[in-house]
C-alpha cells in the first residue's frame, strides 16, 4: 500500500475502523468536540437529542448526556475543545490594517447550558507590515500546562529583510474560570509556511492543532516561494499540515489534515497507540489513517547470491 498523490480524493490514505466498540461509536451526526488530556483524547459525538463522550484509549462511551441543550452546543461549536465543564472555540472576528482580532467563545456548564460568552484577543502586526486578511486562527490545547494556545499568521512578505510568514500565538490560562482568563501574546518569528485553517464556516473545514511530546501538529494554508508571494497549497476540500518541534526550528513531517472526500477532518488524537489520526467529523469513525505501510522480515542468517540470481522471500503479515 502506498500513496497516490496524483489522486487526492482516492488513495491518499487507508482508513481502518474499530470493530469492538459501542454502537454509538458508529452513529450520530458529523459534529464533534475534542477533549485532550495528558494521557488520552476524548471524542464527543451525538445526535440531535443526545451526546456521548468516547474514550479513545478504552474505546468506550464513558458519559452519555440526554437532552437537546448539549447536543445543540455540539452542533453549533463543532471542533471546539472541552476543558472540564467548559467548551472553547476560536474564530477570526476581524482582520484589517495591522490588527487581527480573534474571538474566543466559551460556554460554561455546557452539559446543561447553551449560554455563550466571549473574549476578544487583539494581535498586532510587526512594524511596517499589513495583516493578511485570509488567515484564520488555529487553536491548540496544552493539557501538560493546562493552557490553551491560539496561533495566527499575521502577515506574509518581506519582514525587514526576512521573507516569509510572521506567526504569533496567544497563551491563555485560568481555563477553569473563563470569566477571568489570562492572555499572553508571543511573536514566534518568520516561517516559510502559513499556519491557518482554510475556513471555519463548516464542520469539515474547521481544523485545530495538536501538541504532544514536544511537537506541534498544525494545518498549513500555503508556503512562501522565496519572494514576497505565497503559494496556496490548501484547497477547498484538501489540506496538508506540518509536524514541527516545540520551537518551530525543525519540520519533522508533512501530514494530511483534511481529505477531499466530503471535507473529512483527520484530527490528531492521543490513544494507547500514541498519536494517531481520527476522522472525527464522520458518522462511521475510521480510527486510524495509514498513508503507507512498510513490511519486512529479518532472515535467520545471511544469504549470498550471484548477481543474476533472484532471492524470493514469502511471508505473511496482517494489519491489526
Amino acid at each position: 500500500m502506498g500513496r497516490a498523490h496524483s489522486i487526492k480524493a482516492d488513495k491518499f490514505s487507508v482508513a481502518l475502523a474499530e470493530t469492538a466498540v459501542p454502537a454509538t461509536w458508529q452513529s450520530g451526526t458529523t459534529n464533534y468536540l475534542l477533549e485532550h488530556a495528558v494521557d488520552r483524547t476524548f471524542l464527543w459525538k451525538g445526535t440531535t437529542s443526545a451526546v456521548w463522550r468516547n474514550d479513545l484509549v478504552t474505546r468506550s462511551a464513558v458519559e452519555t448526556i440526554s437532552g437537546a441543550v448539549c447536543a445543540g452546543v455540539l452542533a453549533s461549536y463543532f471542533g471546539g475543545f472541552v476543558v472540564g465543564n467548559v467548551v472553547y472555540k476560536a474564530a477570526k472576528q476581524s482582520a484589517s490594517g495591522t490588527n487581527h482580532v480573534v474571538r474566543l467563545t466559551y460556554i460554561n456548564n455546557f452539559r446543561t447550558s447553551g449560554a455563550t460568552a466571549y473574549k476578544d484577543i487583539a494581535f498586532t502586526c510587526r512594524e511596517g507590515m499589513t495583516v493578511n486578511t485570509t488567515m484564520t486562527p488555529v487553536m491548540v490545547m496544552r493539557p501538560d500546562r493546562n493552557k490553551l494556545e491560539i496561533f495566527v499568521t499575521m502577515s506574509v512578505g518581506d519582514h525587514d529583510g526576512t521573507i516569509g510568514c510572521n506567526l504569533q500565538k496567544t497563551v491563555i490560562g485560568n481555563l477553569d474560570d473563563p470569566a477571568n482568563l489570562t492572555v499572553e501574546i508571543e511573536d514566534l518569528g518568520i516561517l516559510p509556511y502559513a499556519i491557518s485553517n482554510w475556513s471555519t464556516t463548516s464542520v469539515g473545514h474547521h481544523l485545530n492543532g495538536f501538541f504532544h511530546d514536544g511537537k506541534y501538529y498544525l494545518p498549513v494554508y500555503g508556503v512562501t516561494n522565496g519572494m514576497e508571494d505565497m503559494t496556496v497549497t490548501a484547497e477547498a476540500a484538501f489540506q496538508t499540515g506540518v509536524v514541527v518541534s516545540n520551537d518551530f526550528s525543525t519540520v519533522h513531517n508533512s501530514v494530511n489534515f483534511r481529505t477531499a472526500t466530503g471535507s473529512e477532518v483527520n484530527a490528531f488524537v492521543l490513544t494507547d497507540g500514541g498519536v494517531v489520526q481520527c476522522r472525527v467529523n464522520a458518522t462511521t469513525i475510521p480510527y486510524v489513517h495509514l498513508s503507507q505501510v512498510l513490511s519486512g522480515s529479518n532472515l535467520p542468517q545471511p544469504v549470498t547470491k550471484n548477481v543474476d540470481d533472484v532471492l524470493r522471500v514469502i511471508y505473511r503479515y496482517k494489519l491489526s
